[in-house]
């Protein structure tokens, strides 16, 4: 393999790895080690060189308001599982959950057999 010169070594950031002598993009990415102190070596499907993909984790965070989390009543939707006897209530805005009351069985029971 050729010596490369660091200083001259342009780090990118893509959605597969890309060859840093040819550009070929390689699309078999799901295939390798996704850890991110791991270093993967790559044969490009191109020019056959080997080359290092190295993996960058990166966090977004997103604010998004939960009114009941500060004094509005909850939004509460049923959960759609299988049985349907796991069915818990869930609030749309906090996530938080709870058992469905009698009255909200009987709701629940009648959307997921609407014929019986």
């Amino acid at each position: 393999m050729d010596k490369m010169d660091k200083t001259k070594v342009k780090e990118t950031f893509e959605d597969n790895p890309t060859c840093p002598y040819c550009g070929h993009e390689e699309e078999d990415a799901w295939e390798l080690d996704h850890d991110q102190d791991s270093h993967n070596l790559i044969e490009c499907g191109n020019c056959e060189k080997t080359f290092i993909a190295a993996v960058s984790i990166t966090v977004n965070w997103y604010g998004r308001p939960a009114d009941c989390l500060n004094g509005s009543p909850h939004k509460w939707e049923a959960t759609h599982t299988f049985p349907v006897e796991f069915t818990r209530m869930r609030c749309e805005s906090c996530y938080e959950e709870r058992t469905p009351t009698k009255e909200e069985w009987k709701e629940i029971y009648k959307n997921r057999n609407p014929t019986g």
